[in-house]
């Protein structure tokens, strides 16, 4: 019994750790979708960047080419600063992500949703691991960015679909349920 207690908690110990150590990964989901990657340790961007923004509850990014910030450095305070995203349907879009924290747990993704299906991506991406960037490859995902580290940023670039209500998540496992908002597209 000693011996099987002690496989489980080493068991946990090895997911706990590759979980906390795991390193940026660019994602693809599909063929129309592209992400780039940058972290800290590379050379500074160019990209215009929009503030670095607190909570807003309401908070709306609008056009098809926005930048959101992920803020907060322990996983009470992680949140993306928009909780809405407006774009017009069928148009090329990119979404640039920012992760201003600086603890190295808290690395994020940005990955479009189908209407109904964010319950059930977040779960798949736990499944899909760190090689595919906690992105799942399935119908729901209409897009989904690589990860970033702390300090870094990821662009992701896709056609908007049709007009509708969808929603943006972070699949990192455990950041869904406080990482999401609206995708309109209109």
């Amino acid at each position: 019994m000693k011996r099987l207690s002690s496989k489980i908690l080493l068991a946990n110990a090895i997911v706990l750790g590759f979980l906390v150590s795991s390193c940026g990964n660019n994602q693809t989901s599909s063929s129309t979708t592209t992400t780039t990657t940058t972290d800290s340790t590379k050379t500074a961007d160019t990209t215009k960047q929009a503030p670095a923004a607190s909570a807003t509850p309401g908070k709306v990014a609008s056009g098809t080419d926005v930048t959101i910030h992920a803020v907060g450095n322990n996983m009470s305070e992680m949140h993306y600063d928009v909780s809405e995203i407006d774009a017009p349907a069928n148009s090329k879009m990119k979404i640039t992500l920012i992760n201003d924290a600086t603890d190295p747990s808290m690395q994020h993704n940005i990955v479009i949703v189908k209407p109904g299906d964010a319950d059930s991506v977040a779960m798949h991406g736990i499944t899909a691991g760190i090689a595919k960037g906690f992105v799942p490859d399935e119908p729901a995902v209409i897009a989904g960015s690589g990860l970033t580290k702390p300090g870094g940023k990821t662009e992701l670039s896709f056609t908007t679909p049709a007009a509708g209500e969808y929603k943006f998540i972070c699949t990192y496992p455990g950041h869904y349920q406080k990482m999401n908002g609206k995708f309109i597209v209109k």
